[in-house]
């Protein structure tokens, strides 16, 4: 006689447990998985602020460019920059300040820290700079 899938439901046997339950090992996995997670977060993070410190340098070098060729060209009543520029320097400015605040938190009390968060800073104090030299004031 064959038995089908429903005959082996009413089984009275417990099913066999196929490896140990082990607390240690569930939770080095745990922990393994955390760092590689956190690891993972950390590139993305870096990548982000690689991307934005691109992003003010590529806005910040128009943004001049545009201005020596204002200056180059005879007196005309039109804006040095766009807004839209003024707007999109100040918000990539404001996001990457954000970023490495958020990084380097309390980690700044450190010397060496400190001088890589003012290093990473450059290219925002350079848009502001900017944004103050054409009278932004925000």
């Amino acid at each position: 006689m064959t038995t089908t899938a429903c005959d082996d439901q009413f089984s009275a046997e417990p099913e066999p447990v196929h490896q140990p339950y082990d607390v240690a090992a569930i939770l080095r996995k745990n922990i393994a998985d955390l760092e590689k997670e956190l690891q993972r977060q950390r590139e993305q993070n870096a990548a982000a602020t690689e991307r934005l410190r691109e992003q003010i340098e590529r806005v910040t070098s128009e943004w001049e460019r545009a201005e020596n060729d204002v200056a180059a060209a005879p007196a005309v009543a039109v804006p040095a920059v766009p807004e839209e520029w003024r707007e999109v320097l100040r918000e990539c400015a404001d996001d990457l300040a954000i970023e490495l605040d958020q990084r380097y938190g309390d980690s700044r009390k450190y010397p060496s820290e400190q001088r890589k968060y003012e290093a990473e800073m450059q290219p925002v104090y350079r848009a502001r700079s900017l944004l103050q030299s054409t009278g932004d004031k925000k």
